[in-house]
């Protein structure tokens, strides 16, 4: 059984100290997406990791004033 979405924003909000923002795509799958810290801490970097790994698709984005991590969970059957 996959981990929930809100399974998943909890991990991401855990790890990374920041509030994570849920997007509900018109396809039903979910978008969550948050700020990484710059000084983030490998334990942490690697619970950001295993939050991902639930998520049903992930990337990085980084622009010259923050680095972000999104990922996308199927809710089809998956609240």
């Amino acid at each position: 059984m996959r981990a929930s979405v809100s399974h998943i924003a909890a991990g991401l909000a855990a790890a990374t100290g920041n509030e994570v923002t849920r997007t509900d795509l018109p396809s039903g799958s979910v978008r969550l997406e948050v700020e990484i810290p710059g000084d983030i801490s490998p334990t942490a970097r690697y619970a950001v990791l295993l939050a991902l790994a639930d998520a049903d698709s992930y990337g990085h984005g980084r622009s010259q004033d923050a680095q972000r991590v999104w990922a996308i969970i199927n809710t089809e059957g998956n609240p």
